[in-house]
């Protein structure tokens, strides 16, 4: 056992002789301000290279943190299946945003969350799927 998976964001703490990875992407800076060695992500499938800016610019943590809150959101308006998918879809990575039952696709107001979120952080090419 190397590490542990800090889940509580309420009691996020080191663990002596194990490294700490952040469970939620909303509490991913909290964890490496504290020396933590990362996070299990869902937004890191869409918008990794800003995230391993947090690793790589330790001076810039609470700046890029707070850019990358309104995704971090916007990827908890479903299951995060559902809506990684759906960005992912939107991105042009997946042709289709369909999850396996008992899941449902996004409804219009998540894909229409999901879609803003990414679009906030430039994470869109022209023409992005509607």
């Amino acid at each position: 056992l190397v590490g542990a998976k800090q889940a509580n964001n309420a009691n996020l703490h080191l663990v002596d002789g194990l490294e700490v990875w952040a469970c939620n992407d909303d509490v991913f800076a909290r964890t490496l301000d504290i020396g933590g060695a990362g996070v299990i992500s869902t937004a890191s499938h869409v918008a990794g290279r800003k995230m391993r800016e947090m690793i790589d610019y330790p001076d810039r943590l609470a700046e890029l943190d707070k850019e990358l809150q309104p995704l971090y959101a916007a990827l908890s308006v479903a299951p995060a299946c559902i809506a990684l998918k759906t960005a992912l879809n939107l991105q042009g990575v997946l042709e289709t945003p369909s999850v396996r039952l008992p899941m449902v696709d996004a409804d219009e107001y998540e894909r229409d969350t999901v879609r803003k979120g990414l679009e906030k952080l430039g994470l869109l090419e022209a023409g992005a799927r509607a």
